[in-house]
């Protein structure tokens, strides 16, 4: 009877640290896939797997990208093709695609109930692919790809090169970084956010604590945040950044 109710106990202890490690609401994404400079004023059909398969094409929804498999595949295909030759077999792996914007100039007229700024002058890619690195749980990096009609990359790609890519310590968990973070409590708690992103000075990919303010004030707040090394736990270093807060 005692040894049920300390496995009981035990499991409890453990169900409730595992909420606790979770901290979903304080996970956030990394990357941007800033398609504003690209498509974002255009008209566009979004296409995705598993989108809608109706015969009318909505312009709110994802359409099933298998509608226009024969046009948007094989632009998949070389965009993927690129991106392995630049980073690599070990990072694609991880690379999950999401959805393709395509820019239909000629559709304008139908689009008015959506966007009515419209600007064909400043849509500067005919197609914007969305890709989300994910190569461990909760790890999410938003990457967007812009291309123009002559299928040419034509925006900025932060991305590691081979060269430069490290393998992901998949072990390291959200508990497992709030665990780490302890040890640091006097600088780092109250934790407010916890993003995964690519550090382009390093050319590495780290996981970003970020403490919560304490006594709020108009004006300057400072705060910590504390980078940990994606493919190794034990490099850490921490840095002050600033936010403003107005009333």
């Amino acid at each position: 009877m005692r040894t049920t109710a300390i496995i009981l106990i035990l499991l409890i202890f453990s169900l409730n640290s595992f909420s606790q490690c979770l901290e979903q609401n304080k996970i956030s994404y990394g990357g941007n896939w800033n398609n504003y400079n690209y498509t974002y004023f255009c008209p566009i059909y979004t296409f995705s797997f598993g989108g809608d398969t109706s015969k009318t094409w909505n312009i709110l929804n994802p359409i099933d990208i298998n509608k226009i498999s024969s046009q948007i595949l094989p632009i998949k295909k070389e965009v993927e093709r690129q991106i392995l030759s630049y980073s690599g077999k070990e990072f694609l792996q991880d690379l999950n695609f999401l959805s393709v914007e395509i820019v239909y100039p000629d559709s304008i007229n139908k689009f008015s109930c959506r966007r009515p700024q419209y600007n064909i002058d400043r849509c500067k890619a005919k197609y914007f692919f969305y890709y989300n690195y994910s190569p461990i749980e909760n790890a999410n990096y938003h990457i967007g790809i812009a291309l123009n009609d002559s299928l040419e990359i034509v925006n900025e790609l932060i991305l590691p090169s081979k060269k430069e890519f490290r393998q992901i310590d998949k072990e390291l968990t959200i508990c497992k970084l709030i665990n780490l973070s302890k040890r640091y409590k006097n600088q780092i708690e109250p934790i407010e956010k916890i993003k995964f992103e690519y550090d382009v000075k390093t050319k590495r990919f780290v996981w970003i604590l970020s403490q919560g303010l304490i006594d709020k004030k108009e004006g300057i707040n400072k705060y910590n945040e504390m980078i940990i090394n994606a493919s190794d736990s034990e490099k850490i270093e921490f840095r002050v950044s600033n936010v403003i807060i107005t009333y």
